[in-house]
């Protein structure tokens, strides 16, 4: 793990690094509800020094890829998302139901070599970016409501889910669900129903 915070530090880099993959792991552990938080809340070497959401958002050039799953006990789903809405840079965040933690997890993955391609171009962006995401508060008031997300892709997307959980308490340990989405390719736009609780929309 001390190999992605390295990864997350480093990446605010302007000029020497290409693009940064960031694997599960991510900054903003102190607030973490799990062993994690409980360790560093009150470690100053690491809240004012190590943790990487300290710098995140210097970083405006280089292309992100954040790659994590809903289930990851060591590293949390608020903290990582936290860590991805500090960086400023091109980004895009795919989390990958049952990725499971380790290297070879990601290792075998096809997202990191399809944004290491397209970071490398002569565009140097990622190929898939959200661009909006639009939640009526109603959402969060048990109300029939919408959310609308809208995404720019090189490539075709072709199907969409909404993966949620209306589930309390770390969330590694809660029960997700998985329900696919209205996707309207002509401008990559999908809309799903709200729910009270946290989630998040895949596209593929």
């Amino acid at each position: 793990a001390i190999g992605i915070v390295c990864t997350d530090n480093s990446s605010t880099a302007k000029k020497c690094i290409a693009f940064a993959i960031h694997v599960y792991g991510c900054g903003n552990l102190a607030m973490s509800e799990n062993f994690y938080g409980a360790q560093l809340k009150n470690n100053p070497t690491y809240t004012q020094l190590w943790d990487p959401a300290l710098r995140l958002d210097q970083n405006t050039a280089i292309p992100q890829l954040w790659l994590s799953w809903q289930g990851d006990l060591h590293f949390s789903l608020d903290c990582f998302a936290h860590c991805y809405r500090l960086g400023t840079a091109p980004k895009m965040m795919s989390l990958v139901p049952g990725l499971g933690h380790g290297h070879e997890c990601s290792w075998r993955r096809e997202e990191p070599y399809a944004f290491a391609d397209s970071a490398i171009t002569k565009e140097a962006k990622p190929w898939c970016m959200e661009i909006s995401a639009n939640v009526n508060n109603d959402s969060f008031r048990g109300a029939a409501s919408s959310v609308m997300v809208m995404f720019s892709s090189i490539r075709p997307l072709q199907k969409s889910y909404l993966i949620f959980t209306k589930a309390r308490g770390f969330p590694g340990n809660r029960h997700w669900v998985k329900i696919e989405v209205e996707l309207t390719t002509e401008d990559n736009n999908l809309v799903g129903e709200g729910h009270d609780g946290h989630y998040f929309y895949k596209v593929n």
